[in-house]
């Protein structure tokens, strides 16, 4: 992958939002369904079959595509797969492997600005969801045991806790909780805790930590076990986002 510098990636559990300019990418795909929009140039997306020159497109997940950014400036919104989020664009795609859509260009131009004074990603994909008028069911009230359960994540030392010593901590089985945990926060706990140790990395590379001993604090074998993680989920390599400091800024966000 060949990234323009200064660019700029914002990440949070479930969800990221890469704001710059990709120049080139090699044929992948990835679990998340990744939205491309385009700020001024139009970019091209090479599918297996097919070549499409577009300013925005929803492409789905594990879906084989290659993006060529060029000079552009491109927001790539990466979703992930089971996300609740991600099933409001699920719908809109079907079974088909992209979909065109069109963006009001005042829309994109406050992506950016909504990420970079927000810090709330998930205000960003709701106005997405809004404007192309699809049905989205929002979890407005956590249960008190999930919000147990998520402050006990977000402060455990134990990088590997189990789905088991959660479940004890709110005195439910473990299907009890994973399903309840499932339909509220709208991922897998496993995913979710696989996901915080990501963001844990990355929030540590950005602190001044090498990548190895991030990679190794948050809970990963080593680097390249980290980095293969990410890419599988979004079809991009850290490595690339971090060869050095100039190439992209890494902003972790709380939601």
């Amino acid at each position: 992958m060949k990234i323009a510098e200064h660019s700029k990636l914002y990440i949070t559990k479930g969800l990221s939002i890469f704001i710059g300019t990709i120049i080139e990418t090699s044929k992948h795909n990835h679990n998340a369904i990744q939205i491309t929009l385009s700020a001024n140039n139009d970019f091209t997306v090479e599918f297996d079959e097919i070549s499409i020159s577009t300013k925005s497109i929803i492409i789905n997940s594990n879906c084989n595509h290659k993006l060529i950014g060029r000079k552009g400036k491109q927001i790539l919104i990466s979703i992930e797969n089971a996300s609740n989020h991600s099933r409001a664009f699920h719908a809109l795609l079907g079974e088909n492997p992209y979909r065109e859509i069109n963006i009001d260009p005042k829309l994109i131009q406050t992506i950016e600005s909504d990420a970079k004074e927000n810090k709330n990603l998930s205000i960003v994909l709701e106005k997405i969801i809004s404007h192309l008028n699809i049905e989205f069911n929002k979890v407005n009230k956590i249960d008190e045991r999930i919000n147990k359960i998520l402050n006990i994540i977000e402060n455990v030392e134990e990088k590997k806790i189990s789905v088991k010593k959660l479940a004890a901590q709110v005195a439910l089985s473990e299907s009890r909780i994973q399903h309840l945990f499932k339909i509220q926060i709208g991922m897998s706990i496993k995913k979710y805790l696989l996901w915080k140790r990501l963001v844990d990395g990355i929030h540590m590379i950005t602190s001044g930590k090498d990548f190895t001993e991030a990679a190794y604090e948050a809970g990963f074998a080593d680097s390249a076990h980290m980095s293969r993680t990410f890419k599988q989920m979004f079809g991009i390599n850290l490595f690339d986002l971090f060869h050095n400091s100039r190439s992209v800024q890494a902003i972790v966000c709380k939601s």
